[in-house]
């Protein structure tokens, strides 16, 4: 790692370098840490360490309901007090690999409307239609690996409806009808 960046370092490693990159980084920390002389600390030392040394990108969506209310006066109570925020996680946690699935610009386009359609599968759709990018002119999508378990799930049901049909389409599933 002497000399050269965790981008260069992870562009020449053999996929997948998630492991060898984080060993490395705990090696090194470690070796950072080990240079300070003891005499330096009285008593322990607490530090934060990174959970994973790889280049994550990190995508939050934030709902902020805010209210101004009018003061006595009848001007705007600009304390904010009424406002409120949470944040929401993209999807449900991951333990498995996501999938890529590959799909027409009008297949893309029905997803996306099936996002705003009242079901349980309204939150799937919008996740996969926000995760697709046309590259070449092909449309590829990610999809979450809880997301590709219920699609799966459906489709093994032979479950009918708009999305059930448009998934079997994408993933060139024929009906067992």
């Amino acid at each position: 790692m002497h000399g050269s960046t965790l981008r260069e370092i992870e562009d020449s490693l053999s996929q997948p370098h998630e492991q060898i990159v984080d060993v490395l980084g705990r090696l090194l920390w470690k070796a950072m840490i080990h240079q300070f002389p003891r005499e330096m600390f009285d008593g322990n030392l607490s530090m934060g360490v990174p959970s994973t040394y790889i280049h994550r990108t990190m995508h939050a969506v934030a709902h902020i309901q805010t209210i101004v209310p009018t003061d006595s006066s009848g001007d705007l109570d600009l304390d904010f007090k009424g406002t409120t925020s949470k944040i929401v996680p993209f999807g449900p946690p991951q333990s498995a690999r996501r999938f890529m699935i590959r799909m027409s610009a009008e297949q893309r386009e029905r997803l996306g409307r099936l996002g705003y359609v009242a079901g349980d599968h309204a939150e799937i759709c919008k996740r996969v239609y926000q995760k697709s990018q046309e590259k070449d002119g092909q449309i590829y999508a990610v999809v979450l690996a809880t997301d590709m378990a219920l699609i799966r799930d459906a489709l093994k049901r032979d479950e009918s409806g708009p999305w059930q049909d448009l998934f079997r389409e994408i993933m060139g599933e024929s009906t067992g009808g």
